[in-house]
């Protein structure tokens, strides 16, 4: 079980990363879980720091909290589906981080997997922090682009869409910048 949560904090960030980005920052620091969050921007920026920042927030308020990345949560939707604990812990936690959300291969059946994940989710009114490369926009026209049978030209772009219209109410921090990495 990943717990990089533990280790972050946003008396610890970067105080060149977040002077890149301070109304951002800001945002992450007052966010009150009353929506989910989607962090994104460049490579280096500081988007998981930031995520795992406001994870420990809520874990030391005392939620129950998660965190994975995408090409986990894809690998364990493949191999284990419905019978896994760990997709379980990851639908029951109070707050979840799926981190770099861009950076799975998604499919059709990938993509049901989420959206069994976002709507137990939001049917508990548990929140979801989200990191990604891209806007979640563009996340969402990668994720239609990749449902439907390409052999036929058929394309039904509902369930990627029901996956990402369960995030709302979604609260959006974009991160500018160069690499900051070292």
């Amino acid at each position: 079980v990943m717990e990089h949560f533990r280790d972050a904090s946003f008396s610890k960030s970067d105080k060149n990363i977040e002077a890149m980005n301070p109304e951002g920052w800001e945002m992450a620091r007052n966010w009150t879980r009353s929506e989910n969050l989607y962090i994104y921007g460049y490579i280096g920026t500081g988007k998981t720091f930031m995520a795992l920042a406001a994870l420990r927030k809520a874990f030391v308020a005392g939620l129950d909290v998660a965190e994975t990345t995408a090409r986990q949560f894809v690998k364990t939707s493949d191999l284990f589906r419905d019978s896994d604990n760990l997709f379980n812990a990851w639908k029951h936690a109070d707050v979840l981080l799926l981190d770099d959300i861009d950076k799975a291969h998604w499919n059709l059946d990938r993509i049901d997997a989420l959206w069994e994940l976002m709507n137990t989710r939001m049917s508990a009114g548990r929140r979801t922090i989200i990191t990604g490369n891209v806007s979640l926009r563009d996340m969402a026209i990668t994720m239609r682009e990749r449902t439907g049978d390409k052999e036929d030209g058929l394309c039904n772009t509902s369930r990627a869409d029901a996956a990402m219209d369960r995030l709302k109410p979604i609260k959006q921090i974009e991160l500018l910048g160069k690499s900051l990495r070292k």
